[in-house]
């Protein structure tokens, strides 16, 4: 018995310091891939609902120490209306980014990542736009991803580790629309988000803050913010994980009644 303990432990080792959170940055130099679905539902018409699926995969040459990593990551978010005890959905959208990640050790519990990506410009609609818009605060992260008719460049860094039970990460990042479409309608996006977690055994118990910053607005329509909180088990390289995210301005307070997250992350240790 003590054996096969021992074993787990070690197996579950190397991601200890790559916890996989919910709404951040997630290109951290693992192999592995992901699936996540989000549903989102409004305070005052119970009829209408949003859906996002997001798929995330990386290679990477090395699961610790120095490392190059590729990445792909995809989402499709879609608004739904309940008609006559049929569901109909009348606005979608779907994005995708191809990037590369740089991985760093700093020490034997954490790490600094340096990613860069493009997100891919496809035909789209106001409709999609709308449908974008709606669905963003499931990730704040995806909304330049999930834009329509906008090719986008995004860089990114984060700093990720343990210190005893203790998991955290923090990202810091920049995306900028260069062509397409909409691609003039785009301001510049900063993101900085932060999450720390405590570890109980093979679960990762979270808190995240998610922030996106238009540098070239002020006040309140500058900013956009969501707090999450989630659960996620590791069981040797398959991590179920569940989150609840909360809308943190009050014009998206007031819309949203819920938004829970479900995923399936698997890694190749």
């Amino acid at each position: 018995m003590l054996r096969i303990l021992s074993i787990l432990l070690l197996c579950w080792a190397p991601c200890l310091a790559n916890a996989q959170f919910f709404t951040l940055d997630q290109a951290t130099g693992t192999t592995g891939g992901e699936l996540g679905l989000t549903f989102l539902t409004f305070e005052d018409n119970d009829e209408i609902s949003a859906q996002l699926i997001r798929g995330f995969a990386e290679f990477s040459t090395a699961q610790t120490g120095e490392r190059w990593s590729g990445y792909l990551a995809f989402a499709s978010g879609s608004l739904s209306a309940d008609e006559f005890g049929q569901s109909e959905t009348f606005y979608s959208v779907l994005g995708v980014e191809l990037g590369g990640a740089y991985t760093q050790r700093l020490s034997s519990n954490a790490e600094v990542t340096f990613r860069a990506g493009m997100t891919l410009p496809r035909d789209g609609s106001r409709d999609e736009l709308i449908a974008a818009t709606i669905v963003t605060p499931a990730r704040l992260t995806d909304l330049l991803l999930l834009l329509p008719e906008v090719g986008a460049l995004r860089l990114g860094g984060s700093a990720h580790g343990k210190s005893d039970a203790v998991v955290y990460r923090l990202d810091v990042g920049l995306d900028v629309a260069l062509f397409g479409d909409f691609a003039d309608d785009v301001d510049p996006t900063v993101r900085i988000n932060a999450a720390i977690g405590l570890l109980a055994g093979p679960t990762t118990i979270g808190l995240e803050l998610a922030n996106l910053i238009n540098p070239t607005q002020s006040g309140d329509d500058a900013m956009l913010h969501t707090f999450s909180a989630g659960i996620r088990g590791d069981f040797i390289g398959v991590q179920p994980g569940l989150a609840l995210t909360f809308p943190l301005d009050e014009d998206l307070s007031d819309l949203y009644s819920t938004v829970v997250q479900v995923s399936l992350r698997a890694e190749l240790q």
